[in-house]
C-alpha cells in the first residue's frame, strides 16, 4: 500500500472571517496542539483575514515557528472600503515583492519555506512572476515556491523554470479532469498539495440540501452545495458512509483519509477549528481504508493500486 499522504494543517480559519462562527482563539489553541501532536507544517496566505491569519500564526506557534514548516501564498491583493474587502489578482513583481515583505514581518520569519502564488493573474507576464520568484529564492527570503490553482500548461511552465510544488483542490467530488491534472503534475517531478478535502464540510455529512448559509459564510455561494450537483454529493457521501463503517472513523475522517491515500497528492490540506480536530487527524495514520469501494466514484482514472 502506498504511504498516505501527510497532513498540513491548513490556517485559513485563523483569519476569523468566511467561515461562519469560530472562536479565533480556540483555532490557536488548535495550532499549538497540532504542532505539539507532530502535525508541523502549517498553510496560510497574505489575503486570510486581510493579514490575520499569517499573524495569528505566528503568535500560536511562538518561537517553534523556526521549527515548523510554513506555506503562504501571495498575488491577491484586497482594498478595504468598508464591508467585504475588494479583492483582486496582481502577480506582478512589484506588488508581489511588497507582499512578500510584509508576510516575512507577519510571520515574523526571516525565510518563508514554500512560497505560493495563489491564482493566475492574465494580466501579468508568467515570465516576470518566475524570475520574481527564483530571484527571492536567491535572495534568501524564499526556501522554494509553486503556483495555486494554475492551469497545466503554466504549471508546467514553471516546472521547467525552478518550481517545485503545485496546489489545488482535490476530494472524492473531484472530476476525471482534475485528477488528470494530478497525475500530469506527479510526472513533472512537483510536489502535489490538496486543499478541499472535505469539500468545505460538505464531506463531513453534517449537511444535506435543505442546509443553508449565512453570507459571513462561504458555503453559501459554492457550487457543489447546490441543488443541481447534490446526486454526484449523495454517491460519494454513500461510499464514505460505508468506508467509515468498515474503518471504525467519523464520515470526514474517512472522506480526508480517501485523499491521503488516493495516489494523488502528496500532501493533504485540512483546516481545524478545535483541539478535538486535531486528535482527529492524528488518529487517522492507524487506519487504512479498503479503496476498492470508492472504484465507482473513479470512472477516468482509478485509485492507485497496492
Amino acid at each position: 500500500m502506498t504511504d498516505p499522504a501527510r497532513i498540513v494543517i491548513g490556517c485559513e480559519q485563523l483569519g476569523g472571517t468566511d467561515w461562519g462562527e469560530l472562536d479565533p482563539v480556540e483555532v490557536s489553541a488548535a495550532i499549538s496542539h497540532a504542532f505539539d501532536a507532530g502535525l508541523t507544517i502549517f498553510d496560510t496566505a497574505d489575503v486570510y483575514g486581510l493579514g490575520e491569519s499569517e499573524r495569528r500564526l505566528a503568535k500560536a506557534l511562538g518561537p517553534r515557528r523556526h521549527a515548523a514548516t510554513i506555506i503562504t501564498k501571495a498575488g491577491v491583493r484586497w482594498e478595504q472600503t468598508g464591508g467585504r474587502a475588494k479583492t483582486y489578482k496582481d502577480n506582478s513583481p512589484g506588488y508581489l515583492a511588497a507582499a512578500l515583505d510584509a508576510s516575512l514581518a507577519r510571520l515574523r520569519v526571516e525565510a518563508i519555506d514554500l512560497y505560493f502564488i495563489h491564482w493566475p493573474d492574465e494580466s501579468a507576464s508568467i515570465e516576470e512572476t518566475l524570475e520574481f520568484c527564483n530571484g527571492a529564492v536567491q535572495s534568501g527570503k524564499i526556501k522554494a515556491f509553486g503556483f495555486s490553482n494554475f492551469a497545466d500548461a503554466a504549471v508546467r511552465h514553471g516546472a521547467e523554470r525552478g518550481m517545485s510544488a503545485i496546489q489545488a483542490s482535490f476530494n472524492l467530488l473531484s472530476s476525471a479532469e482534475e485528477r488528470a491534472s494530478f497525475e500530469k503534475w506527479k510526472e513533472l517531478g512537483l510536489h502535489r498539495f490538496g486543499y478541499g478535502a472535505l469539500a468545505q464540510g460538505l464531506l463531513t455529512g453534517k449537511y444535506d440540501l435543505a442546509s443553508t448559509f449565512n453570507g459571513d459564510d462561504r458555503r453559501h455561494r459554492l457550487p457543489h452545495f447546490r441543488a443541481e450537483n447534490w446526486p454526484r454529493t449523495v454517491e460519494a457521501l454513500k461510499a464514505i458512509e460505508n468506508l467509515a463503517a468498515d474503518a471504525g472513523l467519523s464520515v470526514g475522517q474517512s472522506a480526508i483519509q480517501a485523499a491521503r491515500q488516493s495516489g494523488f497528492v502528496d500532501h493533504v490540506i485540512v483546516g481545524v477549528k478545535n483541539v478535538r480536530q486535531v486528535d482527529e487527524l492524528v488518529q487517522l495514520d492507524s487506519h487504512r481504508l479498503n479503496m476498492s469501494d470508492l472504484a465507482p466514484l473513479y470512472e477516468g482514472i482509478g485509485w492507485q493500486k497496492a
